[in-house]
């Protein structure tokens, strides 16, 4: 969410969580902090949580939400059979609703008795690459319902591409509650992380054997942001520039032709050290022939191997970034997809 972006939709989230937004200039981490501590008074009464299952379980348990998950298509027609034949009419539409720009729907039951510990169901979408949003997809739902507890619609649905300044609010309160820090930060000490000096092969390491309910890619972000290590977190594929995608599906037409695809930096996420450094990576940058990352992704380079380099080599709209030290790593996550740290050294 964007700094100062203080919408209806906000203030009323505000409102509903008794914050006061009087002079905040990003009115993000408030209201992050709100439910936190309000999940944190639900564990003083019906915890302690001492796993990241344990943690979800109580708060679903508090909202009373019921999570049902996809997994094939089958499971869309079972799922909507089987609360319509209970009369819950507002799973008619379920099997039209998921498609791949939907992650997932809330229902609010309209014939649970008052006595039930159900009112709600999220149907999260697990299919084919939706399964690695999983873990998230449910934090985002139940971050609705901790920040909006006076919701009275009847059915809701998450869209994958979030640009609504309450959707993003969510998943801000989202990433903090999946990766609790309480939880999180034992997690990597147990397992031996030096956040003083992160290493990507430590980090997957780590996800495989701790977080292997949640994807590589958010938890990379979420063990990152506590690292006091300038870095930043680069996704590559083959893509056009933005501008050159906007234009195709505008039907622009281009005096040299279609624009050939780079290996271009996704995403990039930056932690709260790199911001304060100024270690800076444009998304959407093509990156560099001779970096690791392009190597590794045209098989001339290994995975996991440090490697230092210079931000001089990445070259936005026509200019180099300026000249800084970095030691880059990267390593292969699924066809045509690399997965790059860059650190301070």
């Amino acid at each position: 969410m964007a700094k100062g972006e203080l919408t209806h939709g906000i203030r009323n989230i505000a409102a509903q969580l008794d914050v006061s937004l009087a002079g905040v200039g990003d009115p993000g981490p408030r209201l992050v902090s709100a439910c936190v501590r309000k999940v944190e008074a639900w564990l003083d009464e019906l915890g302690p949580a001492e796993t990241f299952e344990e943690l979800i379980e109580i708060v679903a348990a508090k909202l009373r939400v019921h999570f049902e998950v996809i997994r094939s298509d089958a499971d869309v027609r079972a799922i909507a059979g089987r609360y319509l034949k209970a009369g819950e009419t507002g799973f008619a539409t379920l099997a039209t609703t998921f498609d791949n720009f939907t992650d997932a729907a809330v229902v609010r039951l309209q014939k649970a008795p008052t006595w039930s510990d159900r009112k709600y169901v999220a149907v999260i979408d697990a299919r084919g690459a939706k399964a690695s949003k999983e873990w998230f997809s449910k934090w985002h739902e139940l971050a609705h319902l901790i920040a909006e507890p006076q919701m009275k619609l009847a059915f809701r649905r998450t869209q994958a591409t979030r640009r609504d300044p309450v959707e993003r609010l969510m998943d801000q309160i989202a990433a903090e509650l999946a990766f609790y820090p309480k939880l999180l930060l034992p997690a990597l000490e147990d397992f031996g992380v030096d956040l003083s000096a992160p290493k990507l092969t430590k980090l997957q390491t780590f996800q495989n054997s701790a977080l292997n309910f949640a994807s590589l890619h958010a938890t990379l972000i979420a063990v990152l942001r506590h690292s006091p290590v300038p870095a930043v977190l680069i996704e590559a594929r083959m893509s056009l520039k933005k501008s050159e995608k906007q234009a195709l599906k505008q039907g622009s037409l281009f005096d040299l032709g279609t624009p050939e695809q780079k290996l271009r930096a996704i995403t990039t996420a930056h932690n709260p050290a790199a911001v304060k450094h100024k270690l800076f990576i444009h998304q959407w940058i093509r990156v560099p022939e001779r970096s690791v990352i392009h190597r590794l992704y045209l098989g001339e380079a290994c995975e996991f191997q440090p490697v230092r380099e210079d931000l001089s080599w990445w070259i936005s709209d026509g200019k180099a970034l300026p000249p800084r030290k970095v030691v880059a790593e990267a390593m292969i996550a699924g066809t045509g997809r690399v997965l790059a740290l860059i650190t301070k050294p």
